[in-house]
């Protein structure tokens, strides 16, 4: 599972990113919300995305936004509504996306943990990747709740959550 991943082609300012949400950021940094989560999110994000020609820079501001508004590891219902409203705010300071892309990228925020499919490649796709994670809270992922592309990596996803 360590195989390298595409980049995104566009460039921002990923570390001045980061930077900025590791010093707002109320859970564990090593927590099963925190970095290590968010690396494996982009692993298999850029790979799904990749096959599905996907937007991949959305795909990678997903996985360091999706759960930056945490507020606990629990049952924080809204943290992804304040994640898509701090993603706008991040919007033009550290990367650019037009008004349809930063749509996007809510919307994935916004709804991550909602337990629905998406038509949306991208949307969907940052879907797949977080809950090809879920092994890391003991919960094997759900082909039904999945791309087809990202059902395929349900059983190697499970076991690097484990680790």
């Amino acid at each position: 599972m360590t195989k390298p991943i595409a980049a995104p082609l566009e460039t921002y300012d990923k570390q001045g990113m980061l930077k900025a949400i590791r010093e707002q950021f109320k859970v564990s940094w090593h927590g099963i919300h925190g970095a290590n989560h968010w690396a494996r999110v982009l692993h298999h994000g850029i790979t799904i995305g990749t096959e599905r020609s996907a937007d991949l820079l959305v795909i990678e501001l997903f996985a360091f936004l999706h759960d930056s508004q945490r507020h606990s590891d629990g049952g924080d219902y809204l943290h992804g509504k304040r994640g898509a409203e701090y993603a706008r705010s991040l919007n033009t300071v550290y990367f650019e996306l037009t008004a349809k892309r930063m749509d996007v990228l809510c919307e994935a925020i916004e709804h991550h943990s909602g337990g629905k499919v998406h038509d949306h490649a991208t949307v969907q796709t940052c879907w797949d990747a977080d809950r090809l994670d879920l092994g890391r809270v003991n919960i094997t992922p759900d082909a039904r709740f999945l791309s087809s592309q990202a059902a395929k990596h349900i059983e190697k996803a499970y076991q690097w959550s484990r680790q």
